[in-house]
């Protein structure tokens, strides 16, 4: 509870200082906005200055203003979708104003398709993280570096490869995504390879999560998606080539990485390439005591896109990675090899007509092969065994997008068809069964299939007003051509199941004032079951000592979900809050099932899932931040999220606490250096599920340092120091280890530092 008080006093106190700040009055700028070819006012552009959250949206005739700047030299940048960026460079004086005019030029290239909102800057259910927030933060892992992402957390079951949670919806309830539509399935019942492992931070332009069923455009989406959104080739109408190098280490894990780019263009064709190996050894805790979670990983990325026309574009991409003797210490089992593969191809033409306006379309295929044993496990000496599991995923989408009522309407559908297979082998080495050889199957020929088509509306009214609703329907059949014969006397021959489920949703922006913008959001959709869901036999993959069984005849679970938010963007503060309350149905769960037995040795029985008839989930996220100066930024924010078992009247399993995170930023005034310290602080998580054996998790406050310095031209050097005070600590998502039952620590103090260079 002192936490808490701690934290909203800080938070108060960053108001307050806020709200003295923005008394102070100097220069300006403001002016319009227009249409190069045409010369029309343009609604809707971000009008923003570089390297501070200060900016403007144009109005209805184009016009925005930026007030209460101090003096000296501002980049100006006006950016909108399908437009090039422009960049004008100013010189404030007290007490003066400087007017400026954009003419932005339509971009004739359209890239393969990724998550926008409406054109309309303003508070919505979407946010994005850039790549320079990610680059600063030096992730060796996609899901790592999630958890430092308001309202997002992630489960640990070793190094690498943790897997995100988003207001304690996790698994197969997130909505996770490559480039705007390719899915990638892990081949680990224990979900080790989450889809965010098959994507490496450095080679990421964003990040972009829509929070909750607010978009139907990219799937069902039960609690929320994530797109990761890969670096695009450069354009130029003459021939340019670009390349960077970048190397790093850091001192806890001996890990060290090292990353190649190579990108180019010109009128008819485009290109990037990046390759990258990492190799990490076993981190030490707070106390220096190791914990097991080496890992290696090489990995290389390649789009190639042709242009035949002015507006058509067709790209090739291809992605593999080959991650190598990866250590979880809280699975009964390490990885041996997982090795990835993404192929897709994107077609995309600008049609320029008054009706019509873009067609877009992907196809792609994506492979899994995974193999694990236990040959590092302390067991070996008394039973070997390994697994091997693939998965095969093709899908595809088509879109067309149409201006009607003056605004957009986007008309497609959606494919995917997941395949997975993969047995286990054991051969029992002493003991009673000395001898013995047991084959297990871990995914019984399995198939997921889901097709969906939509149709989403959105619009800007009057620079003030916009809005946008969709309405989605998937068709779901799951199957199991192989499962154990066990599996089908506890049910029956025919496994093969089938529903239809709809989405819809509704969201709603408007601007109360020239600085306060409300949303609000109402969404619903259903998620069918997944194939471990359905058809797991008995393996241990839940966050207790239980062999798990899956259910043929789960129902879907619906989440109905409205959400509402404001945000304020003032001359030198800002905060944004939202909150969010999810009524879910037929959520999915497990139970104890006494009827069953165990096959898995050292569990404590069987848990069949189910599912639970009504639950809730409510909370929400709080950012502040003051800039008393163009180089100094001070934030602070708050997340939290509560979920109820309305039938038990127990907490739902896996919830993160309240935590805050607060930071404090310097940037020189000509970008030669930059540090930032900030400190987060997670409280006590008391509120447990009894069921699952989940225990009460004492609260941590970490501090982390990070800089960097622009040594020349195209040389940067990035260094920081994580966890500062060498605390020993562990998240509440993060698994048991198998060896002592106790939780997985985290990183003690460890200082890194990157060197990149470029031409």
């Amino acid at each position: 509870m002192k936490k808490v008080i701690s934290i909203i006093l800080i938070l108060s106190f960053i108001s307050l200082v806020a709200g003295i700040c923005i008394a102070q009055d100097n220069g300006t700028i403001q002016g319009k906005v227009t249409e190069s070819k045409l010369g029309n006012p343009m609604v809707g552009v971000n009008i923003f200055i570089e390297g501070t959250h200060l900016g403007d949206v144009s109005d209805s005739a184009g016009d925005f203003k930026i007030k209460n700047l101090e003096q000296g030299q501002y980049k100006i940048i006006a950016s909108f979708i399908g437009y090039h960026k422009m960049i004008q460079q100013v010189k404030i004086v007290p007490d003066k104003v400087v007017y400026l005019n954009f003419k932005l030029k339509m971009i004739p290239i359209i890239f393969e398709e990724i998550v926008v909102s409406a054109e309309k800057e303003t508070y919505h259910p979407y946010s994005t993280i850039n790549a320079r927030q990610i680059e600063e933060n030096s992730p060796k892992d996609v899901g790592e570096f999630l958890r430092t992402i308001p309202g997002m957390s992630a489960i640990k079951k070793g190094g690498v490869c943790l897997d995100p949670v988003f207001r304690g919806f996790k698994g197969d309830q997130l909505n996770v995504q490559i480039d705007g539509g390719v899915h990638v399935c892990g081949g680990c019942p224990n979900r080790i390879e989450s889809p965010t492992s098959y994507v490496q931070s450095e080679d990421l332009e964003k990040i972009e999560v829509v929070r909750g069923p607010s978009s139907v455009r990219y799937g069902a989406s039960l609690g929320g998606l994530i797109n990761l959104v890969m670096t695009k080739p450069v354009q130029s109408e003459k021939f340019e080539i670009h390349g960077k190098a970048q190397t790093g280490y850091e001192s806890n894990s001996n890990g060290k990485r090292g990353r190649l780019f190579l990108l180019g263009s010109e009128r008819r064709f485009d290109f990037f390439l990046s390759g990258g190996t990492k190799d990490y050894g076993n981190y030490k805790d707070g106390d220096s005591d190791e914990v097991l979670s080496s890992f290696r990983i090489n990995d290389y990325s390649i789009k190639f896109g042709l242009k035949p026309t002015h507006n058509q574009r067709a790209q090739i991409s291809i992605r593999q990675s080959f991650q190598r003797d990866a250590l979880y210490p809280a699975l009964p089992m390490d990885a041996n090899e997982d090795n990835s593969s993404v192929y897709a191809l994107d077609y995309t033409i600008n049609l320029h007509k008054k009706l019509f306006h873009a067609l877009t379309s992907k196809i792609y295929i994506s492979t899994v092969e995974h193999i694990m044993s236990n040959k590092r496990k302390p067991n070996y000496s008394t039973v070997k065994a390994v697994t091997a599991s693939n998965t095969h995923t093709i899908g595809g989408r088509l879109e067309l997008t149409m201006n009607v009522l003056k605004g957009n309407l986007y008309l497609g559908g959606d494919y995917y068809d997941l395949y997975m297979e993969g047995d286990r082998t054991r051969d029992i080495v002493s003991g009673p069964k000395a001898g013995k050889h047991f084959n297990d199957i871990i995914w019984p020929d399995a198939n997921h299939r889901n097709i969906g088509i939509f149709i989403q509306y959105q619009r800007v009214v009057s620079g003030k007003f916009a809005g946008s609703f969709g309405l989605r329907m998937d068709n779901v059949v799951s199957s199991a051509g192989n499962p154990e014969s066990s599996f089908i006397t506890l049910y029956s021959a025919e496994l093969d199941r089938s529903e239809m489920n709809p989405s819809v949703a509704f969201n709603l922006d408007y601007d109360l004032s020239d600085k306060l913008g409300l949303n609000f959001t109402l969404g619903q959709s259903k998620r069918s079951p997944g194939i471990p869901e359905r058809y797991l036999y008995l393996l241990p993959v839940g966050v207790d000592r239980y062999d798990y069984l899956g259910n043929p005849d789960l129902n879907p679970e619906k989440n109905l979900q409205p959400e509402i938010g404001f945000k304020t963007n003032l001359e030198k503060a800002y905060f944004k809050i939202t909150t969010y309350y999810s009524l879910l149905t037929d959520y999915i769960s497990a139970k104890l099932d006494s009827s069953a037995s165990s096959r898995s040795p050292g569990v404590l029985g069987v848990k069949r899932f189910f599912n639970i008839p009504s639950a809730v989930k409510y909370g929400g996220e709080f950012e502040v931040g003051i800039q008393p100066s163009k180089n100094v930024l001070v934030k602070g924010g708050i997340n939290y999220t509560i979920g109820e078992n309305q039938n038990s009247n127990e907490p739902l399993p896996e919830m993160p606490p309240l935590e805050a995170i607060m930071s404090l930023r310097y940037n020189d005034t000509k970008d030669r250096f930059w540090g930032e310290l900030s400190c987060r602080v997670v409280t006590k998580q008391d509120r447990i599920s009894n069921e699952f054996g989940e225990t009460e998790t004492p609260g941590f406050s970490v501090f982390n340092f990070v800089g960097g310095v622009n040594l020349a031209k195209y040389l940067d050097v990035k260094f920081g120091v994580n966890n500062m005070l060498d605390r020993t600590y562990y998240e509440h998502l993060n698994r048991l280890e198998k060896i002592d039952g106790l939780p997985i620590m985290e990183t003690g103090r460890n200082f890194y530092f990157s060197l990149s260079t470029g031409f």
